[in-house]
């Protein structure tokens, strides 16, 4: 919330009192949508694969038996969500 503060005062300086059309702008409105932008800004992460081994361990069940494509498929997605978040 400091932030947003800090924002509406810079955002009321440039405004002024006296800026015409501006005056009828919320600067609270204005930080808040730089805000909102600025995480939409943010740099992605890199995205990380599996490694082959790891796409080995996602076919195998606890005693190391092939497991069922079906099985398989949802390992492969836990282990992506689990180093992509």
């Amino acid at each position: 919330m400091k932030e947003l503060a800090r924002i509406v005062e810079k955002t009321e300086e440039i405004l002024g009192t006296s800026s015409g059309a501006w005056d009828m702008v919320d600067p609270v409105f204005i930080a808040s949508a730089i805000l909102e932008a600025k995480g939409f800004l943010q740099p992605k992460r890199e995205w990380v694969g599996l490694t082959d081994e790891e796409m080995l361990a996602c076919n195998l069940d606890e005693n190391g038996w092939m497991t069922d494509r079906e099985t398989a498929k949802r390992n492969v997605e836990a282990k992506l969500k689990e180093k992509n978040t």
